[in-house]
């Protein structure tokens, strides 16, 4: 299965609000992981995008915790 696909069941399930959201994010880190930080003002931008990206990740774990409860499997 594709990140994709996972994504795109995550977001069916309600546990993501958006699939392209998350692939947003994933290209971030993909960005900030193997980019070279040259620029230090491409870094610093990078890490601002980052930072404001925390509540949806948080919001999503909130609903993957919520959703194993909800199943009795955690």
């Amino acid at each position: 299965m594709s990140f994709i696909d996972i994504l795109d069941r995550l977001e069916k399930l309600n546990i993501t609000n958006s699939t392209d959201e998350w692939l947003e994010i994933r290209s971030l880190r993909n960005r900030m992981t193997y980019e070279y930080p040259n620029e230090l003002y491409k870094v610093k931008l990078e890490i601002n995008i980052a930072i404001s990206k925390i509540p949806t990740i948080e919001n999503t774990v909130k609903n993957i915790i919520d959703y194993l409860i909800k199943r009795n499997l955690i």
